[in-house]
């Protein structure tokens, strides 16, 4: 079976292609790996666009209790069994709370949907929520209450490129996750967080992307 490169066979112009129902765009579980190597995570973990199950996965091997939400039951596409709520958590969550979130939310299916996600996860995590999305989101005079009036508490950039190819595709084999074209990174709101302290900005590198050390001379 032939396969494409996503990124080479995308048309340059983004709004000529047809989007993925629902924006099920698949990200690589690195994106979480290191997510979970430099943010600490207590309880339950709950992914409301959870897709057939990435993050969750790697969220329970690392010992998390983890429940999946989705609009679409996806498990039939999962490496491993997990609980799921088949439901629109946009329009109406179908739990009453939990500890974390952490998600690839839809970005652009619905005018705002991912902003909507946002908050409604934020009305119902009792720790932390964390939001994997381009990092052009952070540019927004419409978003400003949203980053000045919620506790965000991180900004991590992914260095590493990830390629998120469409799910229907990829789980067909045809199409493969190669040559990632946009910046992503994680938003993490802590409710330990105080909210107007601005957050801090680190970045995130898969290994194999490193460099050598190098030492910079001073300009004299």
């Amino acid at each position: 079976m032939n396969t494409l490169n996503y990124r080479q066979s995308a048309p340059s112009d983004a709004a000529e292609r047809e989007r993925e129902p629902f924006d099920w765009y698949i990200e690589p579980a690195w994106c979480h790996e290191l997510l979970h190597q430099v943010e600490s995570f207590e309880g339950e973990v709950c992914d409301p666009a959870c897709g057939r199950g990435t993050g969750l996965k790697v969220a329970r091997d690392l010992g998390h209790r983890v429940l999946g939400i989705d609009i679409v039951d996806r498990r039939a596409h999962a490496t491993f069994e997990f609980p799921l709520l088949t439901a629109n958590f946009a329009e109406r969550p179908p739990i009453g709370g939990t500890d974390n979130f952490i998600c690839n939310p839809p970005y652009s299916y619905e005018e705002g949907i991912a902003e909507i996600y946002i908050r409604r996860c934020l009305a119902l995590a009792r720790r932390k929520v964390a939001m994997l999305l381009p990092v052009k989101f952070l540019s927004s005079q419409g978003r400003y209450d949203l980053f000045t009036q919620t506790p965000v508490a991180q900004v991590r950039i992914l260095s590493s490129r990830p390629s998120m190819p469409p799910g229907s595709l990829y789980v067909q084999g045809l199409i493969e996750a190669k040559g990632g074209s946009v910046d992503y990174m994680w938003l993490v709101w802590d409710r330990a967080h105080p909210v107007g302290v601005p957050p801090a900005t680190t970045w995130l590198l898969l290994p194999e992307h490193a460099s050598p050390p190098q030492l910079f001379a001073v300009p004299r």
